[in-house]
């Protein structure tokens, strides 16, 4: 079978009003591998869907890190919390 996966995009833009975003500290930077002398969230409300196994997405790319247990479930908790009170939108990248 194929695997749905959802990405959550990543910018140096800060969010626009009514927008849900959450900004990615210093540590949280260095630890994925990102660029940590600036600004950067993770976009929440509005998620990329792909199947993992045909993705485009992860072509040819290695890992750079990961962000830590903690901040993951604040992005998870957050996603979820739009998703049931309807404010989570998705874009299908298949």
């Amino acid at each position: 079978g194929q695997h749905v996966m959802f990405i959550a995009p990543i910018t140096s833009k800060a969010p626009a009003p009514g927008r849900r975003a959450l900004e990615i500290p210093e540590t949280e930077a260095r630890r994925a591998g990102l660029e940590s002398d600036v600004p950067l969230w993770v976009v929440l409300d509005e998620l990329n869907a792909d199947i993992l196994e045909i993705s485009y997405t992860l072509e040819e790319r290695s890992p750079r890190g990961s962000f830590g247990a903690v901040f993951t479930d604040t992005i998870l908790r957050e996603v979820q919390r739009l998703r049931t009170a309807g404010g989570l939108k998705l874009s299908n990248r298949t």
